[in-house]
């Protein structure tokens, strides 16, 4: 189950940075925080990562629990692509690790950064998995993408067809790229193994609905 929770953090005092989370949900008693980072400034980003990990965490409601109660953390950044001149490996994680030995200190955060161009770039229709599809996805797909591999992803599973359904109807919407995101989010989280169909199915009966009855109210008028 896919719980989605508050994307602003405040900070404890009118001097202390607040931030906005483009996703977060709770999965499998994990706190989740997806951004997408079109473009990549390195001198921004990591330092960006490790606020919104830290935020993250001492934001919990969590007054009078043991340190072992914390809720751990996974903070998965998307961004284009880091390095073109590097090597070809895209999925990097990140833990608090000792130096000589990389024994891991402790879980309660976890970073991951995903450098969907080199992902889409090794993309073969017949040879790759959820992650690599979405990246894909996210890289070349639109209403009107002529790329024919997009064309044919979009044959293979129903849910890109849901999403560019959606960018048809409500392209230009906030509340349509919040539904996106949220859809994404959801597959994202689960590519490393199988599709959790049930947890899609789910949220698009019950929460996507209510976002495009808005919509509709937002345009109408009423």
């Amino acid at each position: 189950v896919v719980d989605f929770k508050e994307t602003e953090l405040l900070g404890d005092n009118i001097k202390s940075k607040s931030i906005r989370l483009d996703i977060a949900c709770m999965v499998d008693g994990k706190y989740i925080d997806l951004e997408m980072q079109m473009v990549n400034d390195p001198k921004q980003l990591n330092n960006r990562i490790a606020y919104y990990s830290s935020m993250a965490l001492v934001t919990q409601n969590n007054k009078g629990k043991a340190y072992d109660e914390l809720i751990p953390v996974e903070c998965i950044f998307l961004v284009v692509e880091e390095d073109k001149e590097a090597n070809e490996e895209a999925n990097h994680q990140y833990l608090f690790r000792r130096n000589e030995t990389y024994e891991v200190l402790t879980n309660v955060i976890s970073i991951r950064k995903i450098e969907i161009g080199k992902i889409a770039r090794q993309w073969n229709l017949d040879d790759c998995d959820l992650l690599s599809d979405w990246c894909y996805f996210l890289m070349y797909g639109s209403p009107n993408s002529s790329d024919e591999g997009f064309k044919k992803l979009l044959l293979r599973n129903p849910i890109f067809q849901e999403g560019v359904s959606i960018m048809e109807r409500i392209e230009s919407e906030y509340l349509a790229r919040s539904l996106i995101n949220k859809l994404i989010a959801i597959a994202v989280r689960n590519s490393e193994g199988k599709i959790i169909e049930k947890c899609i199915k789910n949220y698009d009966e019950n929460v996507a609905p209510k976002i495009r009855m808005e919509f509709v109210r937002k345009v109408s008028g009423f």
